[in-house]
């Protein structure tokens, strides 16, 4: 996650972060974990999807100008329960449509995957 208060600082930052990458292949998982974890997010606002072995692709620039509605937050360490993305995306609007957003961001990708995230909670349904 790029961030900076003012749009020409964050164009900048991201043309520097790159061209570190670039230059520093082994780094991407360091360099992530420090923009992710170790920096303060500001009000102008981008991300990069990448690995050592891709290349990055930067997502379009964003100013946020109020916090997010937080529906809820899966951090992989148990504190979900079996389908309860299926209950959201069936009683939440803002979380299917953001399931439905993030979709869209995935099918744009060049090696994007052939299925869906809404996809796989309605195979989940079905079962």
């Amino acid at each position: 996650m790029f961030s900076a208060n003012h749009a020409d600082s964050l164009r900048r930052s991201v043309q520097n972060h790159l061209a570190y990458i670039e230059q520093n292949p082994d780094s991407v998982s360091d360099l992530s974990y420090t923009l992710g974890v170790k920096r303060r997010l500001l009000p102008h606002r981008a991300f990069c999807v990448t690995s050592a072995q891709a290349q990055p692709q930067v997502s379009s620039f964003a100013k946020i100008t109020s916090a997010p509605d937080v529906i809820g937050v899966f951090t992989g360490q148990g504190a979900q329960y079996a389908q309860m993305g299926c209950s959201l995306i069936l009683k939440e609007p803002s979380f299917r449509k953001t399931i439905r957003r993030l979709d869209a961001v995935l099918a744009k990708l060049p090696d994007g995957p052939s299925w869906t995230i809404e996809g796989r909670f309605s195979s989940v349904r079905a079962k």
